[in-house]
């Protein structure tokens, strides 16, 4: 029977942690007066159509078209792919340049001029699978003067090995969900422990 638990142990583990984490993961947070913005992670390119490139590309938000690019607000190359699928928004905000940042450049519109079709922004050269890594700080800002409603969005494209993601995190990360998940996970764990010790 311990077994059994422990089993279930590890696969509600793993299910959380898979859930915890994506390829491409852009963070806001509201630090001190500010709000920063950090992206990381990579993506993989196999089940994406190249678009275009684009001469203007800047960092920016505008929640309400499901737009966040992370970096420098200085304009530059960037490569556009379609093929992804998520939310159309994630507040109310219209576009919002960050008075610094830097970085590789990167992020999407989760939809263009209210049109349904998800652009994902990645730096000019960009490899499949190459780490990104970079912040952008809107100062004096907050969730409220952005539009950003606070919660988890996630976009994703492909199928199977080549399957990828990019997610964005409003507020504390993990959620409170996540927390109770992982804590719940944490008290079965304990249990299995204590019934295979008195076996």
């Amino acid at each position: 029977m311990h077994i059994l638990a422990k089993t279930v142990v590890l696969m509600s583990l793993g299910a959380w942690m898979g859930t915890a984490n994506a390829a491409l993961v852009i963070a806001f947070e509201e630090v001190g007066g500010n709000v920063v913005a950090t992206g990381s992670g990579s993506a993989l390119l196999a089940d994406l159509t190249y678009l275009t490139t684009y001469d203007n590309d800047t960092a920016g938000v505008t929640p309400s078209w499901a737009a966040a690019v992370v970096g420098s607000p200085d304009e530059e190359i960037a490569i556009l792919w379609t093929g992804i699928a998520g939310p159309s928004s994630f507040g109310s905000g219209t576009f919002t340049a960050p008075t610094s940042g830097g970085g590789d450049k990167f992020g999407l519109w989760g939809q263009v001029g209210g049109n349904p079709i998800a652009l994902l922004h990645l730096p000019n050269g960009y490899s499949s699978g190459d780490p990104l890594s970079s912040s952008s700080t809107y100062a004096g800002a907050s969730f409220a003067s952005l539009g950003l409603t606070p919660g988890t969005y996630t976009w994703a494209w492909g199928t199977g090995p080549t399957a990828d993601s990019l997610r964005i995190n409003i507020g504390p990360v993990p959620e409170p969900g996540a927390w109770a998940m992982a804590s719940g996970v944490l008290c079965l764990a304990a249990v299995a422990a204590r019934r295979s010790r008195r076996s």
